[in-house]
């Protein structure tokens, strides 16, 4: 190949013993002398077979998980395409870090599978997988359309709530949340936990009195939750209004309401508060030796019937209203 111009200048400054009939060792021996700075030269940017690494993906994933570099050969000078590198993928579940994260089978895919056109209405709700060991789980969470009920909801996913069901005018019963009221609804009917300080000393010295009389005394009823007062409140005024009603879509709050009018024994309509309430009364019957009297003995310890010779008494510890402390014994709805 001729060799012209300024190739010919730069040849002879720099080429000297070189066989100027090798064109290629003519040109990678000019090239090494002048750094690759000559473009009419052409240098080549590699030596043919050379091979370096390389990694096209994001460097903090190189090494990584399922990641791994290439391989780049050197071919008539120039670099050829990298060969053999492995780039992050879409993590799947198959025991792998396929996206070089550095974490394995981090997924949670969501599923439905309920029919198409309900996830999401009503009840409806999607669920996940959980990938373990590089296998997915059954559909965890999932919620699918149900037979429809007269619940409020929209159970079978329609889109429509409670088709089909008749509403009672009249709305169920509040829920018991309060736990002491709890534990009388459940037939714990003696409660002192919410007597104040000085009705339990009242209930004390009239429990040791009576018995230092030789007598004996049953307490029936001593603090009532407030919420508990307002729950036999309720079932009074809800047994008054379906007691009046045939409306065939009341029946089933009817007859838990009928049960608990019956099972609480109601007599007239509590009212919203009361001494018991208020943790200063308390309800009791006893026997005593003739000559006794319980007022006499209930006076010893601060306490007082409301309604003379009233049996089973109510008993209120003395002057409520003038020292605002609760102390009652013996009281009722």
């Amino acid at each position: 190949m001729e060799i012209r111009g300024q190739q010919r200048l730069l040849l002879a400054k720099w080429g000297a013993g070189v066989d100027v009939v090798n064109y290629s060792a003519l040109i990678t021996h000019v090239c090494h002398i002048i750094g690759n700075k000559v473009d009419e030269w052409q240098c080549p940017s590699c030596s043919n077979g050379q091979t370096i690494s390389c990694y096209s993906g994001a460097s903090e994933t190189k090494g990584v998980g399922e990641c791994r570099a290439g391989t780049q050969t050197c071919t008539n000078g120039q670099w050829g395409a990298c060969q053999g590198e492995v780039l992050p993928t879409e993590e799947i579940c198959d025991g792998l870090d396929n996206n070089c994260n550095g974490l394995v089978d981090d997924i949670s895919p969501i599923c439905y599978t309920g029919p198409a056109g309900t996830q999401g209405i009503g009840i409806c709700k999607t669920g996940t997988h959980v990938c373990e060991n590089g296998i997915l789980s059954a559909c965890i969470g999932v919620v699918t359309p149900q037979e429809e009920v007269c619940d409020g909801l929209d159970n079978n996913c329609d889109g429509t709530t409670d088709e089909g069901c008749t509403t009672c005018a009249v709305s169920p019963l509040t829920p018991l949340t309060d736990p002491l009221a709890i534990r009388m609804e459940n037939g714990e009917t003696v409660i002192y936990d919410g007597l104040t300080t000085a009705m339990q000393q009242s209930v004390d010295c009239f429990s040791d009195t009576v018995f230092n009389a030789g007598g004996t005394l049953n307490i029936t009823s001593a603090y009532r939750p407030l919420q508990y007062q307002q729950h036999l409140r309720e079932v009074w005024d809800k047994y008054d209004l379906l007691e009046n009603t045939s409306d065939p879509a009341c029946d089933e709050l009817k007859s838990e309401v009928r049960e608990e009018f019956q099972r609480h024994r109601l007599r007239y309509r509590p009212a919203r508060t009361s001494r018991h309430t208020a943790g200063t009364a308390i309800d009791a019957s006893w026997n005593l030796p003739a000559g006794q009297s319980i007022d006499a003995l209930a006076n010893r310890c601060v306490l007082s019937r409301p309604v003379a010779n009233d049996c089973p008494a109510r008993l209120f510890r003395n002057n409520y209203f003038e020292f605002k402390v609760s102390p009652t014994r013996f009281s009722s709805l």
